[in-house]
């Protein structure tokens, strides 16, 4: 081989290596930083939720959403308490063991103020229907 043609290959070998080197893709393994509270003293409200009924587990879950969207800032404060008085309408249905009336509601101030609501028929709302003999 001459030495010009293994110049040649040497320069093509080496422009290949840096250009592939250049196209690498480069993976982190460090995690992503977790999204710092904007306000992480933000004064929450506090309901009287009966966890004993079936409808305060659901009431609790959606009151510690607007309670983190209030202090990580995905929802201002007015926002936030109108939620919560709306929410305490709820709860007193849910305290008179009115169950499936205090989800039902919970679940219009969802969708009023842009939460996702579950679809379909829940085992609650078959109970009641079934109790209900309709």
């Amino acid at each position: 081989m001459s030495p010009l043609r293994t110049a040649a290959l040497l320069a093509a070998l080496v422009s290949v290596l840096a250009l592939g080197a250049c196209n690498t893709l480069e993976t982190s393994t460090a995690p992503a930083p977790a999204a710092a509270p904007v306000n992480p003293n933000a004064k929450v409200a506090s309901l009287d939720i009966p966890l004993g009924e079936s409808c305060g587990a659901e009431l609790s879950a959606y009151k510690a959403v607007m309670d983190n969207d209030l202090r990580t800032g995905h929802v201002n404060k007015t926002v936030y308490d109108k939620v919560i008085a709306e929410l305490a309408g709820r709860v007193a249905s849910c305290q008179a063991a009115r169950s499936y009336e205090a989800i039902a509601l919970m679940n219009a101030t969802k969708r009023r103020y842009g939460y996702p609501v579950p679809q379909g028929d829940g085992p609650l709302r078959r109970r009641d229907l079934a109790g209900s003999g309709a």
